[in-house]
């Protein structure tokens, strides 16, 4: 069934309106913030936020913050019967895994001083797919995931990205290096990726819902 990016959306917009609590100290800290930057009496604004449902999700989590397409991509994941030991790798720091140069390593080893140039960035999942055919033993896959619905300077960055990440990956090895390309921004963009990384051997570039028919049929490798 096709991810309903949207829908996940709404939903977790709903439960986090439900969840809102003026009366939290991090929500109150935020909103007393916002009212000394714009000079807005603390208190009325308190009285108008209470009394909008609306006005509740200018100062509400937002659920793309709380890496929601990413965790919609890891719920996908776990649904795949030939996929397993699915690992959510860390997102940043000492112990996030990055490829560079055909080469996995930990954010540990690269020294402060060059992370600047490190321009990759981490990967998100690890995970195991079961093959048919010729392979003895299951396939160890590295993904990226993106999920980029509209065009603009930050979902450049997005693209760009992927291309880092698929470009410092390895092909000789027995791994599988993925890059997932979800949403409305890449629909014009998905075959010149595949064009560019894709090789006859190993296929690189999906969309969640392609990856589900290639494992399915045994075709990743």
């Amino acid at each position: 069934m096709p991810i309903d990016y949207q829908s996940a959306k709404q939903i977790a917009w709903a439960n986090n309106l439900k969840e809102f609590d003026l009366e939290d100290p991090n929500v109150l800290e935020k909103i007393s913030n916002w009212a000394t930057l714009r000079g807005i009496d603390l208190s009325s604004l308190l009285d108008d936020i209470q009394r909008s449902r609306y006005f509740k999700y200018a100062f509400a989590k937002d659920p793309v913050r709380q890496n929601l397409y990413e965790r919609i991509a890891l719920e996908f994941l776990q649904t795949l019967p030939l996929v397993t030991n699915i690992t959510k790798l860390a997102s940043g720091g000492e112990k996030s895994l990055f490829v560079h140069n055909g080469i996995l390593t930990l954010g540990e080893n690269i020294p402060r001083t060059r992370r600047a140039e490190h321009k990759s960035k981490s990967i998100d999942f690890k995970f195991l797919v079961k093959t048919k055919g010729k392979r003895q033993s299951d396939l160890v896959c590295y993904a990226m995931h993106k999920y980029t619905k509209s065009e603009g300077g930050a979902q450049d960055n997005q693209f760009s990205d992927l291309r880092l990440f698929l470009y410092n990956s390895p092909l000789k090895r027995q791994e599988c290096y993925i890059a997932f390309a979800d949403g409305d921004y890449y629909v014009n963009r998905l075959q010149s990726l595949k064009d560019e990384f894709d090789v006859p051997t190993k296929r690189r570039i999906f969309t969640l819902n392609e990856f589900e028919q290639v494992v399915a049929q045994g075709e990743i490798i």
